[in-house]
């Protein structure tokens, strides 16, 4: 607010516009996931997020989603733990 001790009509002025913006911004991101929605199930494509958080984080999912689908599975069981947890170390340390 531009005023320290305002007057009762101006702190009101003040709250409807901070109402009216919070409003403007719900209504823009409703908008824009309605049209998101709408191109995905048009089969639109979106490329793909180029933040190495995001890329990481979803190769260490696929990792441990094929070591919950046995793809890990040796005799010894021991040395498909160790191959499944070198693979997650190896993720883990490589540069972003």
């Amino acid at each position: 607010m531009e005023y320290c001790h305002p007057t009762f009509y101006i702190f009101l002025d003040e709250l409807k516009k901070f109402f009216r913006a919070e409003e403007d911004r719900r209504r823009q991101n409703q908008r824009v996931a309605t049209e998101t929605a709408a191109r995905i199930e048009n089969g639109e494509v979106f490329p793909s997020s180029r933040n190495p958080y995001a890329i990481r984080s979803a190769e260490l999912k696929v990792v441990c989603e094929n070591y919950q689908n046995l793809q890990f599975l040796t005799v010894p069981p021991t040395a498909g733990l160790i191959r499944f947890l070198s693979e997650i170390a190896d993720l883990l340390i490589r540069k972003i």
